[in-house]
């Protein structure tokens, strides 16, 4: 029972957040001159790399999270047909209206829906299933994982991109740190935006320190900062490509290969910009020298997988 008022917590918190502020950046984290919109495209790219390495035309793609439907709609040019959900009504709205003549001709489809539910789609039906950026938010990891299996074909492709959370450009921020220690006190689970008060109250740190949370020694801008500010009552997976890996290692799927990107990035757009050839020729290298590894360090990390039947 718990878990499944968890699920409905999640699937309502998260609806109403992708619902309201977010939905009104989301074009801008693809279409606007930002730091978002560099990183976002950076990973959509990396998409589109992993799916012309399966070097396959008319594909059959499925989608969890399409968000406002931009990676939807890269896919559609290229020839594929397509098929998404997504936990926001809002966000559906604006990825049908996007693709509108892709859906007009049936090669479309985007409906509501949640990756912790029963996925409404035949077993085995599917050529590639796509995740970028959403296995964090799955209260049920296996479940969630076990559903994209299941819709997908025999010798079927599925392609994961996630923020890495051993980023090497955050990993030494005070924030980072923090979301690291409540990862390993919280089941690994972490908030949105931890506090100091978060660690301290809502893992099982308290169980041995038992301190009392009304003392005024924690009630104080020090401790809650971000705390009183967290409008939205979700928990998010924090993600590595050694994570990513094991939770697929159960079953019959094989890891093909898994590439990262960007390593440096900076909130002033022009100095990403130039960044960028920096992140390039690292690509490069990694590739061509065997050095897939250090991907594990990149900001977000992308992995392409198969499934085998043995």
């Amino acid at each position: 029972m718990k878990i499944e008022t968890d699920n409905s917590i999640q699937k309502s918190e998260i609806s109403r957040w992708w619902n309201n502020e977010r939905n009104r950046r989301w074009d801008s984290f693809f279409d606007g001159n930002n730091t978002n919109s560099y990183r976002m495209n950076m990973r959509a790219n990396t998409v589109l790399k992993l799916l012309n390495q399966i070097g396959k035309q008319n594909l059959k793609i499925f989608e969890i999270g399409f968000g406002a439907g931009q990676i939807a709609k890269m896919i559609l040019e290229l020839g594929h047909f397509y098929h998404g959900i997504d936990v926001s009504q809002t966000l559906t709205d604006y990825a049908i209206q996007r693709n509108k003549i892709y859906v007009d001709k049936s090669l479309a489809k985007f409906e509501v829906g949640s990756i912790d539910e029963n996925l409404k789609v035949e077993s085995k039906s599917y050529d590639v299933v796509l995740a970028v950026g959403v296995l964090q938010y799955s209260t049920n990891l296996e479940f969630t994982i076990n559903e994209l299996k299941r819709v997908l074909k025999d010798n079927g492709h599925i392609i994961i991109c996630q923020t890495n959370m051993y980023d090497i450009q955050r990993m030494f921020s005070l924030r980072r740190i923090l979301i690291r220690i409540y990862y390993l006190l919280s089941n690994h689970q972490f908030e949105i935006t931890p506090s100091f008060y978060s660690l301290l109250f809502e893992t099982n740190l308290n169980k041995k320190l038992k301190l009392n949370q009304n003392n005024n020694l924690f009630n104080n801008k020090f401790f809650k900062k971000n705390y009183e500010e967290m409008k939205y009552n979700f928990k998010k997976n924090l993600m590595s490509v050694g994570r990513i890996k094991s939770l697929f290692k159960k079953g019959e799927v094989d890891t093909i290969t898994y590439i990262g990107s960007p390593f440096f990035y900076s909130k002033n757009i022009k100095f990403s910009k130039k960044l960028d050839y920096i992140n390039k020729i690292i690509f490069f290298i990694l590739l061509n020298f065997r050095l897939n590894f250090l991907f594990r360090f990149a900001d977000n990390v992308s992995l392409l997988m198969k499934k085998t039947i043995k």
